[in-house]
This record gives structure tokens, C-alpha cells and sequence, in this order.
């Protein structure tokens, strides 16, 4: 709201303890339905808890729309209609129009929030945060929270580090290139 949004609307209930991955996009679909039409919708990529990168093409799913991943850059070329990015893979970069309606996971080089004035931030407090539960979304409890969600976290943990010499080459690049192949040679690896 500070940033500059019109409205905002937080989904909050003690029955979603617990919801995983298909059960919170599920909820977030639930409520899209409820308070549609809408254009565009912006996720994370990745959640700062589990970073499974699930939620948003889940959401995707459940309101059966297109979607586009990992988006560096957005530019809405037809307002209503269709939208040009620029999507992150694992080998670059690539360049995807889609039609709207759709679903798109940001990543943090999409935008640099600007600061918020003081102005923005006293008009911010003043505007209501409307509040919808599962009941106001028509859902069945029994698909949220932690019975409802087919997946369950085992265990969290840090991997013990496997016992691997590490070692730095130094020097100019021609020659660090030289003592790499040879040392690749040596392993039987090159």
C-alpha cells in the first residue's frame, strides 16, 4: 500500500497452519476467483523458506492460465491484451511475448522499489486491509493446512560437507587454463 498499490487483501486463518506448496497456491486461486477479473498476477520466484519455486506455477495451474517464470524484465505491449519479458534459464536469457490473462514469477532484477514518501506512507496507514478466511473463500478446509496437503518436510538439514581438497590456481589466465588441463589430465578427468 505504501508503494503505491489501491487496495490490498490478506487471506488469514488458522485452518491454512501448515498448507504446502499446492495448498497456498490452491488458496491464492480461490481467492483470485473471488475477487477476479484481473490481468496480470506477480509472484516470487521462490519463497525465503522452502525456495521451491512451486507456488506461483501451481497458481497457475489451478486457474488454468499461462504463465512465465523467473522474469527479469516485463513490458506490457498491448495494455489488456499481451505482454513482452525477458526470462531467466539455466543457459541465459529469453525473450517471451504471451496474451493476458497470466501468472509470472519476478525475479529481484525486475524492478528497484523506490522509497517510499512520507505522504505514501500516512495515506498507506489509512487505507483498510480487507481480511478473507476459508469460509469467505469457499473452501473446504479439509484441502488446506497440514492434512490437506500431500507433501510433509521430513527433516531439514544441512548436508555434511563431503571431504574434498579444495585448492585456488593463481597466476594469468593462460596459466591457471595450463595447470587446470594438466591437473584434469593427471585425474583421469580430461
Amino acid at each position: 500500500m505504501v508503494m503505491g498499490g489501491d487496495e490490498a487483501v490478506l487471506i488469514s486463518d488458522p485452518v491454512l497452519a501448515g498448507s504446502d506448496t499446492w495448498a497456498t497456491a490452491y488458496v491464492l486461486a480461490k481467492a483470485l476467483e473471488k475477487l477476479a477479473p484481473f490481468d496480470l498476477v506477480l509472484c516470487g520466484a521462490a519463497s525465503s523458506d522452502g525456495d521451491t519455486s512451486q507456488v506461483g506455477p501451481s497458481l497457475a495451474e489451478f486457474l488454468s492460465l499461462p504463465q512465465v517464470t523467473y522474469v527479469a524484465e516485463l513490458t506490457m505491449e498491448k495494455k489488456g491484451e499481451r505482454f513482452s519479458c525477458l526470462k531467466i534459464t539455466d543457459r541465459g536469457t529469453q525473450r517471451i511475448e504471451c496474451e493476458l490473462p497470466a501468472v509470472v514469477t519476478v525475479t529481484a532484477e525486475l524492478n528497484t522499489p523506490r522509497t517510499p514518501s512520507f505522504r505514501s506512507v500516512a495515506t498507506a496507514t489509512q487505507k483498510e486491509i480487507k481480511t478473507l478466511t476459508v469460509s469467505d473463500l469457499d473452501i473446504d478446509a479439509s484441502m488446506v493446512g497440514t492434512e490437506g496437503s500431500p507433501t510433509r518436510v521430513g527433516e531439514i538439514f544441512e548436508p555434511a560437507a563431503k571431504n574434498v581438497n579444495t585448492e585456488f590456481l593463481e597466476g594469468e589466465p593462460e596459466e591457471m587454463a595450463d595447470l587446470l588441463s594438466e591437473r584434469l589430465k593427471r585425474e583421469g578427468l580430461f
